[in-house]
């Protein structure tokens, strides 16, 4: 057990190391921060399955994303009550999960013990994204189970139907992003050189597993109408350029070489030195998918860097692979199993240390988490509406985003009851309003206004 399973661990203990000082601490991106939000509000009651709510204004119901990652955390905000930290917890040990998942792909395909590969991803955004909450996350993970129950299947077909329902998850989770896997049987077959018979087998099992699920939900009316506005509002949209705009379409096949470019620069070092670098079938197959799990986004005129999260995996397999890294994991394989133990006792003890160490610490500019999240005002912690000055703080997605993750805020135009103040450039204080929070503001201050 030591030499099978201590690399696994190291790798997984080395990604936890680097990120520990994000897991107790504030700053999570704001999308991450929306989806905690809206997953959160759903385990208490505000939103519905299918009409999740982000604030009480903006965002209700929420339909930029089909809700699996939603309803999936917001089990965990039900168990777990509402934690600033939960968020992070469920994130990590999504991609945690991902990648032990792989590990089995990896064995069940090649038969070989391979891990390597996870430290590599060190030089990617990959460690970036592990605790901030995001989608992608989700689709690494269906993506991860999609592929290996497809390699079971092609022993019994009957596991391609528990491959079809977690792309359908994928599917659920950020529409067609999590399709991706779908392509999977056909590689697998022309490289394997598998019967068509298997082949044809494991996509009747994807329909099967795909169609069943989607079917029974078709059967609610909010779910086609949730369904029909996720389609209008972000795919046709995100195709015609009505929504956010990456530079170019081309955009996001730059930005997966510049974060390839540490693989590329070990590549050229290891050629020069070396220069036996190796071809295999699963190189290619690994190469294959993390293409076609990236450049697909050129398709859409909204992209951003993090989308290419879920194939970073697959190009680090790639790397891995070609450049034989798996000598260092014979030479680790050699080591003694005290060293071995000591070895994670070690990084297990950093990733403690540095977790709390840490705690509580921000890690972003915005001087809302010093006004409010640091020092937050005695007031009840409920779902209410609060004024804004100036208007435009109402499209400062960051700030939106982290008052209603941590105080339930949401913002609405003009003077009200409770109304918050950027200091700096509000231009007058309305008469009736008084400042009760913080005394001393960096930059956002709440009134209480009587009219």
């Amino acid at each position: 057990m030591c030499k099978k399973l201590s690399g696994y661990i190291v790798s997984l203990l080395t990604l936890l190391v680097v990120i520990s000082p994000k897991i107790f601490s504030h700053g999570t991106f704001f999308d991450g921060l929306t989806y905690a939000s809206i997953s959160r509000n759903l385990s208490e009651g505000l939103g519905t399955a299918f009409k999740p709510a982000y604030t009480l204004s903006f965002g209700n119901p929420s339909y930029g994303h089909l809700p699996m990652g939603f309803w999936i955390e917001s089990v965990f905000f039900k168990v777990l009550g509402d934690h600033y930290y939960v968020e992070k917890l469920v994130s990590i040990g999504v991609v945690i999960v991902s990648l032990v998942s792989m590990f089995i792909w990896i064995r069940l395909l090649t038969g070989k013990v391979s891990w390597i590969w996870v430290i590599l991803l060190i030089f990617t955004n990959f460690l970036w994204a592990m605790p901030n909450n995001l989608l992608e996350n989700f689709i690494m993970l269906w993506n991860a189970l999609s592929l290996l129950f497809f390699t079971l299947g092609f022993r019994r077909w009957i596991f391609s139907i528990f491959a079809g329902f977690f792309i359908f998850c994928g599917f659920m989770t950020k529409g067609p992003v999590g399709l991706f896997p779908i392509i999977y049987p056909l590689i697998y077959s022309l490289l394997y050189r598998e019967q068509i018979r298997k082949t044809a087998s494991s996509y009747l099992g994807l329909f099967i597993g795909f169609i069943l699920p989607f079917m029974i939900l078709w059967r609610f009316n909010e779910f086609q109408e949730l369904f029909k506005a996720y389609i209008n509002h972000q795919i046709i949209a995100g195709i015609s350029g009505k929504l956010d705009k990456a530079p170019t379409r081309s955009y996001i096949v730059i930005a997966t070489l510049e974060e390839l470019s540490s693989f590329l620069i070990m590549l050229l070092v290891y050629s020069f030195l070396r220069n036996d670098i190796s071809i295999t079938r699963a190189s290619v197959l690994y190469l294959t998918l993390g293409i076609f799990s990236s450049f697909p986004f050129v398709i859409s005129a909204k992209q951003s860097r993090f989308y290419i999260v879920p194939s970073l995996p697959f190009y680090a397999l790639f790397f891995s692979e070609i450049m034989g890294l798996n000598y260092v994991e014979s030479m680790f394989n050699r080591l003694k199993c005290s060293f071995k133990v000591a070895l994670i006792g070690i990084l297990m003890g950093m990733t403690l240390l540095l977790t709390f160490l840490f705690k509580g610490k921000v890690f972003s500019n915005n001087p809302f988490y010093y006004d409010f999240v640091i020092n937050p005002p005695h007031m009840e912690r409920k779902h209410r509406t609060v004024g804004i000055c100036p208007d435009d703080l109402y499209s400062q997605w960051e700030t939106v985003a982290i008052a209603q993750r941590y105080l339930k805020w949401a913002f609405v135009f003009g003077w009200k009851e409770y109304t918050l103040v950027d200091v700096k450039r509000c231009e007058k204080v309305h008469k009736g309003c008084i400042l009760i929070h913080p005394q001393n503001p960096r930059r956002f201050a709440l009134y209480k206004c009587s009219f």
